[in-house]
């Protein structure tokens, strides 16, 4: 994560370096104290919006699947095995 874990006691900052590696595409960190803990679940936990677009992209896939085709789209957006994977792992079904 973009802080250095020796600067522990310094919440804000530890919250601050987690909302900076979420933007970078990180989807977890090391944690020290148990403080931390609370802190990079809130950031790293998927949202609900996240689970409802993995639940369409899976849709999607079913929908591609049971047409013959190897890939699919949903909203202009290509769905192949790598983005049905992800969307499988974020709904725990893998």
């Amino acid at each position: 994560a973009p802080v250095s874990i020796a600067e522990f006691r310094d919440l804000d900052a530890y919250a601050a370096a987690m909302d900076a590696a979420r933007a970078i595409g990180m989807t977890g960190v090391f944690c020290l104290p148990p403080a931390q803990v609370e802190i990079a679940n809130a950031r790293f936990a998927p949202s609900e919006s996240e689970f409802a677009d993995a639940r369409a992209i899976l849709s999607a896939w079913d929908a591609a699947q049971a047409k013959g085709q190897a890939v699919g789209s949903l909203h202009g957006r290509m769905i192949d095995a790598p983005v049905v994977k992800r969307a499988l792992r974020l709904v725990g079904r893998s």
